[in-house]
């Protein structure tokens, strides 16, 4: 952490109160890194924590990125995320195990259960890991990616608060449930996908309204299950499953996999007014597999490349200058942003300085 006398945030003239602006990337390290150290995590949890929002950030995804610290922050403080989880493998065998996450943060939790994943995958071929008692992991593409980076076709699900009915329905009982899978390659940056089941997580719905954006139509549905763009509906309303009844049908699905299999709560468990002020019982499933047991590593990625380039070459319709392959748009914001900064949307610029007032910490973001 940044101390002593700080001189304050430098922002490029250019930059107007309302636009991106981009922080460095230590200065965000050691922000986080203050910050939930503060609220009573390790500096080892801390720091690993601040890189998984930070990753998300670099990769331009709006939500679950580094203006979600504060929040995390002020659940750790009030203690609804425990500051000091042990976690413990509950059961295990050669390619499997569960661990109890023992309410920490939900980006301590799968981090560990991915790589226990991997090293299974490394010995035996595949690797599952469930976790239980866990909170929000953020962003569930970052632990397919660790999948994908180690040479490993990585696959997740998560549950959550609950933002989607069945079809037919007005109860909401699951979550955006999403679904992240990476895929290494070769030539090519490892494919990943991660996308949830909604058509657009309730976050991402809060942060247009507070920049001042209005609601597009199918992204949220009213209390009688109507298709709205009402704000007010926000609160009452319900999100929209991708493709009707078959992202319904997804999201029951990982529901299963996340909660049920896992032995973490599910459904009706995660009622926002349950969880607001305590411990989730979040599940999560890791999934890592070695393709070189199916051919040899080289055979693989090359193939993968093939499928890239054919995707690539593909013959485009009129105005669309070129197509993308899973993940490739974030990859390429990550190289840029890494060579820029952490990009800061105007409400995470917002909610980082209120918190750093609020906390008293003394860790500057130094903008470009």
């Amino acid at each position: 952490a940044r101390r002593g006398a700080m001189p304050p945030p430098v922002v490029h003239a250019s930059a107007a109160s309302d636009d991106v602006v981009h922080a460095t990337l230590a200065s965000v390290r050691a922000y986080g890194l203050e910050a939930l150290s503060r609220a009573g995590l390790s500096p080892e949890h801390a720091g690993a924590m601040t890189e998984v929002q930070i990753e998300a950030s670099l990769r331009g995804q709006a939500t679950h990125n580094v203006a979600a610290i504060p929040r995390y922050a002020r659940r750790l403080r009030a203690g609804v995320t425990n500051p000091t989880p042990r976690l413990r493998v509950e059961r295990e065998t050669a390619t499997t195990a569960v661990i109890d996450g023992d309410n920490g943060p939900g980006q301590i939790v799968a981090v560990t259960a991915m790589e226990l994943a991997i090293a299974k995958a490394r010995a035996h071929g595949v690797g599952m890991v469930g976790a239980r008692r866990s909170s929000h992991y953020g962003a569930a593409g970052h632990y397919v990616w660790m999948a994908a980076q180690a040479d490993m076709i990585g696959l997740t699900t998560t549950n959550s608060a609950l933002w989607l009915a069945p079809t037919g329905a007005l109860t909401p009982l699951f979550g955006t449930n999403p679904l992240a899978a990476g895929i290494p390659a070769g030539r090519h940056a490892p494919v990943v996908l991660d996308v949830s089941m909604s058509v657009t997580a309730k976050g991402k719905v809060a942060l247009e309204l507070a920049e001042g954006r209005p609601l597009r139509p199918g992204w949220i549905l009213d209390r009688f299950g109507q298709t709205s763009v009402d704000p007010a509906d926000l609160t009452a309303g319900l999100g929209m499953p991708i493709g009707g009844h078959k992202g319904y049908g997804l999201a029951f699905l990982f529901e299963i996999l996340a909660g049920v299999l896992t032995g973490a709560g599910f459904a009706s468990d995660h009622r926002r007014d349950k969880i607001r002020d305590r411990a989730p019982d979040f599940g999560h499933l890791f999934i890592a597999f070695d393709p070189s047991r199916f051919m040899p590593r080289e055979a693989f990625t090359a193939r993968v490349d093939r499928l890239i380039d054919e995707v690539k070459h593909a013959r485009r319709i009129a105005g669309v200058d070129e197509v993308f392959v899973p993940g490739e748009r974030e990859m390429r914001a990550r190289a840029s942003h890494l060579a820029k900064g952490v990009p800061l949307r105007p409400s995470a610029r917002r909610a980082l300085q209120r918190y750093r007032d609020e906390a008293g910490l003394t860790s500057d973001l130094v903008l470009i």
